[in-house]
């Protein structure tokens, strides 16, 4: 999983043909999305640098791991909400 961070901003890109940014920002969940996301640039025959990302903005790369199993019928106990 990958997000796109500016450091001059302090905030997350969100994506989008003119990204936004703020502190959750979005998800690229693989290597080829987020490919695709930086290529439509390319495409769309526009300066990446001087009008989307900065030379400083990073990618990070994120590590998913698992941390617990539960039933579907368990996890579903533990998070019902009561309707009113």
């Amino acid at each position: 999983m990958f997000k796109i961070f500016s450091p001059s901003q302090n905030k997350f890109s969100n994506g989008g043909i003119v990204p936004s940014f703020n502190t959750a920002g979005k998800f690229w969940m693989s290597v080829g999305t987020l490919k695709n996301h930086l290529l439509q640039y390319t495409f769309r025959d526009t300066d990446i640098t001087a009008d989307h990302y900065k030379p400083d903005d990073v990618v990070i790369e994120y590590k998913l791991v698992e941390i617990n199993r539960t039933t579907v019928k368990e996890w579903m106990k533990e998070h019902e909400t009561k309707h009113t």
